[in-house]
């Protein structure tokens, strides 16, 4: 194919650059558009919370944990966000709502477990909370 066949191997290398140009395009509009999500998300929990609606803000915050990729700066942000409407949850003595609330930010941690697992010193707190909570 190369010598002699249909492509002469300068024309191969400007195949292969352009392949490669055209996914490094696309892995970046992907990590745009997540970032972009995980930012609206998280501006979405913060508004909902400053409002009195935790559990909309909650959801929120999950939304933006589940629009995570490496290095996502809002992760973080969205886990601890969640984890203070758990703990407001707690001490109003809200016992079903907290264990909502753990529920649904360890199955947004789950569910962008990866190569690389975001928060995972969290992740394990909060299960064993979740297991303390739900045997009392």
């Amino acid at each position: 194919m190369l010598s002699g066949g249909i492509y002469t191997w300068s024309e191969f290398r400007g195949i292969v650059r352009c392949g490669m140009l055209v996914i490094a395009a696309l892995l970046l509009a992907s990590t745009a558009r997540l970032a972009i999500l995980s930012d609206f998300h998280f501006r979405q929990a913060r508004e909902e919370q400053q409002r009195g609606e935790m559990q909309a803000a909650l959801q929120a915050y999950t939304w933006s944990i589940r629009n995570d990729f490496p290095g996502n700066p809002y992760t973080r942000k969205a886990v601890a966000g969640a984890l203070e409407i758990i703990e407001t949850y707690h001490s109003q003595g809200k016992k079903s709502e907290e264990i909502v609330g753990l529920r649904e930010v360890q199955a947004a941690l789950s569910a962008v477990r990866s190569f690389y697992q975001p928060c995972k010193d969290t992740l394990p707190i909060i299960e064993e909370r979740l297991n303390r909570v739900s045997t009392k």
